[in-house]
């Protein structure tokens, strides 16, 4: 599996799957009200948030989640691991890991949103943990992708110099 994340064409197409969804939320959210429960941490929040919502917008909500938003962390969290994991042996393995919690973080709340736009509201408590920890360790990852990108950039420079220069 890990061998596969780190292809060339999983990370490209990864990342295309990843804009084409965050399109797919731009063109979604005015259905919801214009503001969506992934932004929101604290439950005062997100019941004000959900109180806010007539049921059509808590629908549309439902299945933007459902069909969008559970789809958005396997592409972004593929895109972030397969580039971590394009460094060497262990160390990309270990680099690797924020994506992989990421994801774990942003499905599980994903599912409190989806049970909570039911109207069942007993586990909105997790958001407050969930959405921050979704956040940071999304910014982790994406700091170690950019990392990655930077460093393939110079290995390819240099791989290059060094052939021009043997000519």
């Amino acid at each position: 599996m890990l061998g596969l994340l780190r292809r060339p064409a999983v990370i490209i197409l990864s990342f295309l799957v990843a804009i084409a969804l965050v399109f797919g939320f731009q063109a979604w959210t005015p259905l919801v009200g214009g503001e969506i429960l992934d932004r929101v941490a604290s439950v005062e929040a997100t019941t004000a948030l959900l109180s806010s919502m007539t049921e059509a917008q808590k629908d549309s909500h439902f299945w933007m989640t459902l069909l969008l938003d559970y789809a958005f962390p396997v592409a972004y969290g593929a895109f972030f691991a397969g580039l971590a994991l394009r460094f060497p042996g262990r160390f990309g393995v270990a680099l690797a890991i924020p994506a992989f919690l990421v994801f774990g973080f942003d499905v599980a709340e994903n599912t409190v949103q989806l049970i909570a736009l039911t109207g069942e509201h007993g586990l909105l408590f997790l958001k407050a943990l969930l959405t921050p920890a979704k956040f940071f360790t999304f910014n982790v990852a994406a700091v170690i992708a950019l990392m990655s990108l930077i460093w393939l950039g110079f290995k390819a420079a240099r791989s290059r110099l060094r052939g021009a220069s043997s000519k």
